[in-house]
């Protein structure tokens, strides 16, 4: 790994670092994160229809805030039948995830945002929208992680969401559409996920 690549990633560690030291209770982090696209998944499946499987498209955005003197994270996931990974869908995936998250606690009214580096989060067009966003949560900055800084929180989320999802399969049932995605979250999230909000487009 070159110089460069060390010290990029230890700068936006320290500025992730700074930002969760110094949280005030209006105040969040939110990390965000185009997922590796899901496979479509059968109980039962003909080596025929294992072939030529299209993905679903999914993003996973991750709050942390705090409340009552602790930190606490919340997930919510977007799942799409077919949408492209531009910076108009994660613009419009941001929007909502701060509403849904100021919903949850209406005390938020500032966000940072930290994302990766591909074109759809660093682009123009989504950094000069971040300021209007949202009426409500007011975008105060923005953090890209280094390209090889290692995984981030929402890949430790997406991880639990497959393993969720693989064990909803083994009971017997298919995860084929977004559809069938947000029912096996709903169901796992009764049982033991807790914690993480799903919307399907």
């Amino acid at each position: 790994m070159e110089k460069k690549h060390i010290l990029r990633s230890v700068n936006q560690d320290m500025a992730r670092k700074s930002v969760l030291e110094n949280f005030k209770e209006d105040e969040m982090l939110v990390e965000r994160d185009w997922a590796m696209k899901f496979i479509p998944m059968q109980y039962r499946e003909s080596q025929s229809n294992w072939f030529g499987k299209r993905g679903l498209n999914w993003h996973v955005s991750v709050a942390t805030f705090k409340y009552r003197q602790a930190l606490t994270m919340i997930t919510v996931i977007h799942i799409f039948d077919s949408a492209p990974q531009d910076a108009e869908t994660s613009n419009a995936v941001l929007e909502n995830s701060l509403e849904i998250f100021h919903q949850i606690n209406p005390c938020l009214t500032n966000a940072y945002i930290r994302s990766d580096n591909p074109g759809c989060f660093h682009g123009a067009a989504s950094v000069c929208a971040m300021p209007f966003l949202s009426s409500i949560v007011q975008c105060k900055r923005m953090d890209f992680a280094d390209p090889q800084g290692g995984k981030s929180i929402c890949d430790r989320k997406a991880a639990h969401v497959k393993s969720y999802i693989r064990r909803y399969v083994n009971e017997g049932n298919d995860v084929c559409t977004a559809v069938d995605f947000k029912n096996a979250l709903m169901k796992s999230n009764k049982d033991s996920v807790s914690g993480c909000c799903t919307s399907t487009s």
